[in-house]
């Protein structure tokens, strides 16, 4: 890809070690196939098979790791190959769409995420929420977008928001 002469559109010519065989797709198909699937071995995605999302990395913003992971893709969808199929849905229907979707607290793999969001799903009253918040999340709450405490499914659902989509924007574009 960082040849001069390389286009995203010219047909590669796909030749596996060993094989003989003309590229009449199979190979090509198979190139891509392989691709697609290392990319989340590179650290731009967090999360479980099928439910990634994008990390939250500065040195592999500045080494353009993420526009690399997309040029892959990119070039995967224009031969034929697959798409990401690792991604989190809801991560993309948000990319696709731009409306707030749904998380699972399940989902997240950052440990005080998980843990701040669970001590939320626990309070049974207001109160109890009141007092966590002042106590113990309310300055993480705020320092991940957060001000709100009044509704509680709708504050765990902004910080996954927050923590899968949002804190990547950068990385997705």
């Amino acid at each position: 890809m960082k040849r001069d002469d390389f286009s995203f559109y010219k047909d590669p010519n796909i030749i596996f070690s060993g094989e003989e065989a003309a590229d009449l797709g199979g190979p090509k198909r198979e190139f891509f196939r392989l691709v697609v699937n290392q990319l989340p071995q590179m650290g731009v995605f967090e999360g479980q098979p099928g439910r990634m999302y994008f990390s939250h990395d500065i040195s592999l913003i500045e080494r353009e790791r993420y526009r690399f992971a997309g040029q892959c893709v990119a070039w995967s969808l224009l031969h034929d190959g697959p798409g990401l199929s690792a991604l989190h849905p809801s991560v993309y229907n948000m990319m696709v769409t731009g409306r707030p979707a749904s998380f699972n607290i399940e989902d997240a793999t950052d440990y005080d995420v998980f843990t701040n969001l669970n001590k939320i799903q626990e309070c049974q009253t207001t109160h109890e929420l009141q007092e966590l918040v002042s106590k113990e999340v309310g300055d993480w709450a705020v320092s991940n977008g957060c001000s709100d405490i009044l509704n509680k499914d709708g504050k765990i659902q902004r910080l996954l928001r927050q923590h899968m989509f949002y804190q990547s924007k950068t990385e997705q574009q």
